[in-house]
């Protein structure tokens, strides 16, 4: 995005935080803590600090909606995956026959289940549109 002077300070708060987070981490959960303190930094500066940065100075705009739609999205993933998760534990059965119905119902409910709340929103109609086109020229060129 060409923001680096804006964006100097991220990788130093970043470090800090990793370290920080790592050491505090270790003493209780061990080696994984080291794992978890880099995932913390990671959230804390790349899902914070860079939109902030990129909306405020680049577009000139608050950052808000795009952490309101990131919300929004993180909600319906959790959900999709709770419910996912709750389909597939009640279909009783063993074997790899099994495996592969429950992998089915897996990706048809997680798709209808992601597309449904966003059928009617702009973002769902321009991919739509793309994907329409996409086939046509795949059909063209058999």
């Amino acid at each position: 995005t060409g923001l680096f002077w804006e964006d100097r300070y991220r990788p130093i708060l970043e470090s800090v935080i990793n370290i920080g987070m790592s050491i505090l981490l270790l003493h209780y959960f061990g080696i994984d803590g080291v794992f978890y303190g880099t995932i913390i930094s990671n959230l804390c500066c790349n899902l914070v600090i860079e939109p902030h940065v990129l909306y405020h100075y680049r577009f000139g705009t608050s950052s808000n909606k795009y952490y309101q739609k990131y919300l929004l999205y993180c909600i319906v993933s959790l959900c999709v995956g709770l419910i996912v998760t709750f389909i597939s534990q009640n279909i009783i059965a063993s074997g790899v026959l099994m495996l592969v119905v429950k992998a089915v119902v897996a990706f048809v409910a997680s798709g209808i289940l992601v597309i449904v709340p966003f059928i009617k929103t702009k973002e769902f109609a321009t991919l739509k549109n793309k994907a329409l086109i996409l086939l046509k020229h795949a059909k063209v060129a058999h």
